[in-house]
């Protein structure tokens, strides 16, 4: 795990590491930055950014703005001594907004931010006339059987593979999918709503749901969404 925290003051600086310490229990890569611009000028990749709005020359939303124009898909978490510029986020699609003051909120935003980030990792499968490829979890919105052969619903398009559905869906339980049907598998982060026999998609599709496994569904899909929070 890399993590960037961009705050010209050394007591935050302290205070946030100490935080993302104990909640990695030492297992991360954190780098500080004591301005904007050198965080622009490095330009380095990481997994997640924490952000200090009131720094010393440009504010953190222009730096942020800056910097996902080059990683767009970054979890940004904002800092900030005045709750009142949080209203200001939406520029920079922040992830969190958490008070200095609060820093316990800290473990909540990484709890919910783990959850993204797996979605964002990328598995690999045997693609029919393909070969093995390697595919988003989060660009897979459902899969099927298909005779044989396994059908990948995505974003890019439909595609063949091999495999038993039964197999993958443990393969792709910790990664927010639930086997919904014998013959079918959801991306949960895809889900809209549900009821007994039937699954909504985001994409408007409806899945035929199995009603022995509704109520476990249930729990899992409002499971994956507390952790996920809003993010």
């Amino acid at each position: 795990m890399k993590i960037a925290l961009v705050e010209d003051q050394k007591y935050w600086q302290e205070e946030v590491k100490k935080k993302i310490i104990y909640f990695y229990d030492y297992d991360v890569e954190i780098k500080c930055y004591d301005t904007g611009e050198r965080f622009l000028e490095l330009l380095e990749e990481f997994d997640i950014v924490f952000m200090d709005i009131e720094l010393g020359g440009e504010d953190g939303f222009a730096i942020s703005k800056k910097y996902k124009s080059f990683y767009p898909e970054i979890i940004l978490i904002i800092l900030t001594t005045h709750g009142e510029l949080w209203n200001k986020g939406y520029q920079v699609e922040a992830f969190r907004y958490i008070e200095k003051t609060k820093l316990g909120d800290i473990h909540e935003a990484l709890t919910s931010a783990e959850v993204k980030l797996i979605q964002n990792k990328k598995i690999e499968f045997h693609i029919v006339s393909m070969g093995d490829r390697k595919m988003r979890i989060k660009d897979i919105l459902y899969i099927e059987t298909y005779g044989r052969h396994l059908r990948l619903h995505t974003r890019q398009g439909n595609y063949e593979s091999i495999g038993s559905i039964n197999a993958l869906a443990i393969k792709l339980e910790n990664f927010g999918f639930f086997l919904i049907h014998r013959s079918y598998i959801v991306n949960m982060e895809e889900v809209v709503n549900f009821e007994r026999r039937k699954v909504f998609l985001k994409n408007n599709e409806v899945i035929e749901m199995s009603v022995r496994r509704y109520n476990s569904f249930k729990e899992a899909f409002f499971e994956w969404k507390f952790q996920n929070g809003n993010g």
